[in-house]
C-alpha cells in the first residue's frame, strides 16, 4: 500500500487562482504579483540545512520549516537567487516578501486590503464561507418587496441545492448581527442602508446618469449592476456582494444571476440591461475582475462597445 509522503523534500506548485487552492506541503502562497496569472513555486530542502526556492508572479510566501525538512534552528535559504538566513521554528512558518527584486523575511502587509485565500472572488466565494443576506428597506414599498423576495430566493436556491439553511435580514437589523461573516447586500443605496453606508467609496456605483464604473460612466437608466468587494465593517476580512439596479426593472433582473451552482461563470463585477435575457453573457454591457488592490484594471475589464454605442 502506498502512503503520502507528508512532508517531501521537493515541491512543485501552480495555482492561477490562490482562492481555490494555495499551498502544498510545506509551501503556501500568500500573495501573487498578478491576479489570474499562474503561480509558480518550486521548493527543494536539501539534506545540508539549505532551502531552495524559485517563484513566478508571487509578492509573498510562507515555508514550514521543521523536520524532517532541516535538523538546525537556522536554516540557509536562496529565493530566486537570493541567500538569506532564517531562523526556524517548529511551531509556525516563515513568511518572505518580495520588496522589487528582493526578497526580505517579514509579515505581508499591504497598506490597503489586497485580494487574499478568502478575499479574492470572483462574486460566489461569498456564498463559500458562512454568509448572511441583508435586504433593503429604505426605498418604496415595491422595492422593499422585491428585495425580500430576492433574500427568498436565495434562501430557498441554498437550501434546494446546498441543503443549507440562509440568516436573512433586514438592513437595521445589519448591526446586531456580531459574527464575521460574508454578507448578500440587496438593493442599492437608495432602498438599503447599509449599501448606502458603503458606497461613496466604492469603484462601482449607482449616479444620477446611469453607473460610474471606475472613472466611466455607463449612461443608462435602466442599468442592474452587481459586484464582490471585501467588507469594511469586518476589517477588510470578509467579502460583501452588492446587487442593485437603477430602475424598479433593472432590480427585478437580479433574480437571474444567483450563483448557487456548479460551474456558475460569473466575474468580480458586472452592469447588465435587457439584453441579457436574450444573449445571455453576449448581451452584459460591461463585467470584469478587480485587480490586486481592488481596482478597476482595463487589462481584466469588457467594455460590450457594440451595445453601449446603440444606447445613444
Amino acid at each position: 500500500m502506498n502512503t503520502r509522503h507528508q512532508w517531501p523534500r521537493e515541491v512543485v506548485f501552480r495555482t492561477h487562482n490562490i482562492s481555490i487552492n494555495d499551498r502544498a506541503y510545506w509551501v503556501r502562497v500568500i500573495a501573487p504579483l498578478q491576479v489570474y496569472d499562474d503561480v509558480v513555486v518550486r521548493a527543494e530542502a536539501r539534506q545540508d540545512n539549505l532551502v531552495i526556492v524559485t517563484t513566478a508572479n508571487v509578492q509573498a510566501l510562507a515555508l514550514k520549516l521543521v523536520e524532517p525538512l532541516v535538523s538546525d534552528s537556522e536554516v540557509e535559504a536562496e529565493i530566486d537567487g537570493q541567500r538569506l538566513l532564517i531562523s526556524v521554528d517548529s511551531s509556525s512558518e516563515v513568511e518572505l516578501v518580495r520588496d522589487g527584486d528582493k526578497w526580505e523575511l517579514g509579515e505581508y502587509a499591504p497598506a490597503f486590503p489586497q485580494k487574499g485565500q478568502h478575499t479574492y472572488g470572483p462574486w460566489k466565494q461569498v456564498l463559500m464561507n458562512p454568509f448572511v443576506v441583508v435586504y433593503g428597506t429604505i426605498g418604496t414599498s415595491e422595492q422593499t418587496e422585491w428585495n425580500l423576495q430576492l433574500a427568498r430566493l436565495y434562501a430557498f436556491n441554498w437550501w434546494y441545492r446546498a441543503n443549507g439553511r440562509v440568516q436573512v435580514v433586514a438592513d437595521y437589523e445589519y448591526e446586531a448581527l456580531a459574527w464575521p461573516h460574508n454578507v448578500v447586500l440587496l438593493g442599492g443605496p437608495e432602498c438599503n442602508g447599509v449599501t448606502a453606508g458603503l458606497i461613496g467609496d466604492l469603484p462601482i456605483q449607482p449616479v444620477e446618469e446611469g453607473v460610474l464604473v471606475g472613472d466611466r460612466i455607463l449612461l443608462r437608466t435602466d442599468l442592474t449592476y452587481k459586484f464582490v468587494y471585501p467588507n469594511p465593517h469586518n476589517d477588510w476580512q470578509t467579502l460583501v456582494l452588492i446587487e442593485g439596479g437603477t430602475s424598479l426593472e433593472a432590480m427585478k433582473r437580479l433574480s437571474s444571476t444567483i450563483a448557487i451552482y456548479s460551474g456558475a461563470g460569473f466575474p468580480d463585477w458586472m452592469v447588465w440591461n435587457d439584453e441579457f435575457k436574450l444573449k445571455g453573457l453576449g448581451g452584459v454591457a460591461a463585467s470584469g475582475f478587480f485587480d490586486l488592490n481592488w481596482c478597476i484594471d482595463p487589462t481584466l475589464t469588457f467594455w460590450n462597445e457594440e451595445l453601449i454605442s446603440r444606447w445613444h
